[in-house]
């Protein structure tokens, strides 16, 4: 069964689909009655048909300013629906006042004429009324209920018969618009059911990729997502003949601090560094010509790629940068934990053409960082 929520969005689409079709639909309406008007004029008391266009009229351009107004000031669902149903009641009485016409000696076929506009209207109004059922009933009650006078006080002879065959009507009237009815919020009922499966295949789809190219802890991208996008820059700067920088940076002591303070100061430790540089690659963005990426690469280890970076200073500039940030000691539990780093840098194509050489040699290079004391940078043609 649906829940409230999907059932309150169908009502939704069914009212702005009611809504959308009533400006054309009033029009008609307003046509059709001024043509009745003409019809009768020459056949009838001019001053009650006067009277009968007027109040049509002025209910027609009540309901017009309605539909206009309500986008811009009915927001909630029941004052929408219940402003246009009232007038789907005024609309349906001025239909109903036509049988008035038909107490007058007036000619067979304009009997006739009134006869088939009444009984064809709720027909006519089926499609676009029966969107909501509650409009549909309050417009074609009054009509219903004029032919029934009409058969009972005003035909005379066989007036129980015809009685009959307008209950009959009546019946196979509200019987059709509540299949019409139904079988259009089961249609809106299953698209917005496919839309939300749509969505949520799109939520799993993207939640997939995060799982797939992305760390969990840090939320920073991967060691697999980081290589895919180093592959196709390296390929890039050599086709461009431009320079690209790889830096590998690990964080000094890591496994003092996960044995000495636990894992869970570890993991806060390795958040707060990657919040830190991924800051400070943002700004390095403003200082090279190309784009700057960070991910996780291991355990205690981060990656930074330099896309067309002009030389070496340039490259000296930014690493300062990111060293002096990230060196900065971290408050973790009221207690300020010193950290320090050690970086690695290995150059496109001054050191290698592809990626596995080119983070090989960032490693190495990070690695004389560490045996020359921490707490530094290499390059490493150094």
């Amino acid at each position: 069964m649906a829940n409230p929520k999907t059932l309150s969005e169908v009502d939704e689409q069914l009212i702005k689909q009611l809504f959308d079709n009533a400006w054309a639909i009033l029009i008609a309406g307003q046509v059709v009655a001024v043509m009745i008007f003409v019809g009768l004029r020459s056949y009838v008391d001019p001053a009650g048909l006067y009277v009968w266009i007027g109040v049509f009229t002025v209910v027609t351009m009540i309901r017009l300013f309605v539909v206009g107004y309500w986008k811009r000031q009915f927001k909630n669902l029941k004052i929408r629906i219940w402003y246009y149903a009232i007038g789907a009641v005024f609309a349906g009485g001025c239909w109903a006042g036509l049988v008035l016409f038909l107490t007058q000696p007036i000619p067979i076929y304009q009997q006739l004429f009134i006869l088939i506009t009444l009984v064809g209207m709720p027909i006519a109004a089926m499609p676009s009324n029966s969107i909501y059922l509650l409009v549909y009933t309050a417009f074609v009650t009054p009509i219903l209920i004029a032919i029934g006078y009409w058969s009972l006080f005003i035909i005379g002879d066989l007036n129980v018969l015809f009685f009959g065959i307008g209950a009959a009507y009546s019946f196979l009237l509200f019987k059709t618009a509540g299949i019409y009815h139904n079988n259009l919020r089961q249609s809106i009922t299953v698209r917005l059911e496919n839309k939300s499966l749509v969505d949520e295949l799109s939520k799993a789809n993207q939640k997939l990729e995060q799982m797939a190219y992305y760390d969990p802890l840090t939320c920073l991208a991967n060691r697999r997502w980081f290589q895919a996008r180093c592959e196709e820059a390296v390929s890039r700067s050599n086709r461009n003949q431009t320079r690209l920088a790889l830096l590998l940076i690990d964080v000094d002591n890591f496994k003092q601090v996960n044995d000495q303070q636990g894992h869970a100061v570890g993991d806060d430790l390795l958040i707060s560094l990657a919040e830190r540089l991924t800051a400070t690659v943002r700004q390095t963005d403003t200082m090279i010509r190309g784009t700057a990426e960070t991910a996780r690469y291991g355990g205690d280890e981060f990656v930074v790629l330099l896309d067309d970076v002009k030389d070496r200073q340039s490259i000296e500039l930014i690493v300062d940068r990111i060293f002096t940030t990230l060196n900065t000691p971290i408050k973790l539990k009221s207690n300020l934990l010193p950290v320090t780093v050690s970086i690695g840098i290995a150059i496109t194509p001054d050191d290698a053409t592809d990626f596995s050489a080119l983070i090989h040699f960032a490693d190495v290079a990070m690695y004389r960082a560490k045996s020359s004391g921490r707490n530094r940078y290499r390059f490493y043609s150094e």
